[in-house]
């Protein structure tokens, strides 16, 4: 992907002129040589998954809790991940903050000044969602209790329907956030675009 001022047929020919040379070694995917090892299976682990408590020691005054889960995202169903981006869902119900949340749960406790739900690092065949918990004092001394709250919030939701309206939320939300998109930087918009390419 190229971003610039110029034309699209100026863009092509500086393409062109640039990478004309590079030859087409028709070579596969990245992941394909890695495609029989699941990035989360115990003893042939990509990454370290499935339980693991790391704990650190910040240099600044810092309190945060991090949950992340690697999600494996089969072949088959990565094109339908790409049209109905199920992950927004669960990140959405996650981050909400309003009665009955897990944030104003976390909040009425006394152990989190908020909560945020993302995907960290998505790559074309697993991604990884995390949700950030900034803490309080309290709330560091109850950790376990504030896991124990997240995972059974997670489990609610699977067990119940999603109501239509979420939908519709998410749907308005990524509407106005393209509506409105703020100007950034070019070089992040290739990156993203480029990304988006081999998805």
């Amino acid at each position: 992907a190229v971003a610039g001022p110029q034309s699209l047929s100026s863009l092509k020919k500086y393409v062109e002129a640039g990478f004309s040379t590079v030859p087409n070694r028709n070579t596969g995917r990245p992941e394909e040589s890695w495609a029989n090892i699941s990035p989360v299976a115990p003893g042939n682990s990509v990454v370290p998954s499935l339980g693991y408590v790391v704990e650190v020691v910040p240099v600044t005054d810092s309190r945060q809790l991090t949950l992340s889960w690697p999600i494996i995202n089969p072949l088959e169903e990565r094109e339908d991940r790409l049209y109905t981006k199920p992950e927004e869902y669960v990140t959405h119900l996650l981050g909400h903050e309003g009665p009955g949340s897990i944030v104003s749960y976390l909040k009425r406790k006394g152990w989190a000044n908020g909560l945020g739900a993302s995907v960290a690092t998505d790559i074309s065949d697993f991604f990884v969602l995390e949700v950030n918990v900034p803490l309080t004092t309290a709330g560091l001394e109850a950790v376990d209790s504030i896991c124990t709250a997240i995972f059974s919030y997670i489990k609610m939701v699977q067990s119940e329907n999603i109501p239509d309206y979420i939908f519709d939320e998410v749907l308005q939300i990524n509407e106005l956030q393209w509506r409105f998109l703020e100007k950034g930087d070019p070089s992040n918009y290739v990156e993203g675009l480029v990304s988006s390419m081999q998805k």
